[in-house]
């Protein structure tokens, strides 16, 4: 025999032995994108379970006293719904939601009469979140500077019992929000 045909065999199962191996690893690499798929699966299940109805409710309740003045016949329907939800899945804690609604309420975009502060649009996407956040931000910045300069709030002097109720309502919805926001756990609802 000659050496370069011995090169050769040896040669042809290194190759051979190279092949077993790579389909072992690709078999492994299927397995674990396998698993990754499973583990992403569940984790999307845990984050629908931490959506709680006493957090959407109060979310919805306080959106609605708050942009609607609780008057308006509205729904907690299946957009609105599930805008809420899917920020709440992206992890909007639901104290930026209801800074959101504030920020809504302080400078929502207004034209021909209507004003823009619809829960769906305030919670369309991460973009709409974070600008009404800001607003909100803009605007607590603004009457704290107003604060400083000794110059009045802007109240409505006529506000009747009702609109009185409905303010205090939200504000301890709001503090509600805030307890859940810090702690994760759920307690009375508001």
């Amino acid at each position: 025999m000659h050496r370069d045909c011995l090169n050769c065999v040896s040669l042809q199962r290194r190759l051979e032995s190279m092949a077993v191996d790579l389909e072992n690893l690709q078999v492994e690499l299927h397995v674990k994108r396998r698993r990754i798929s499973m583990l992403e699966r569940e984790i999307q299940r845990e984050r629908e379970a931490a959506v709680s109805e006493p957090i959407l409710d109060a979310l919805f309740r306080y959106w609605h006293l708050i942009c609607k003045r609780g008057n308006r016949a509205v729904k907690f329907g299946k957009k609105r719904r599930e805008a809420l939800v899917d920020r709440l899945r992206e992890g909007f804690a639901p104290i930026q939601i209801a800074d959101a609604i504030n920020g809504a309420k302080e400078a929502a975009f207004e034209k021909n009469g209507t004003r823009y502060d619809d829960l769906e649009l305030i919670c369309r996407d991460e973009l709409h979140v974070e600008r009404f956040i800001k607003r909100h931000e803009n605007y607590a910045e603004y009457q704290r500077q107003r604060d400083e300069a000794g110059l009045p709030h802007h109240h409505d002097p006529d506000l009747n019992d009702a609109e009185i109720d409905r303010q205090l309502e939200a504000d301890r919805i709001y503090v509600w929000l805030q307890h859940e926001s810090r702690n994760g756990d759920e307690t009375d609802e508001p």
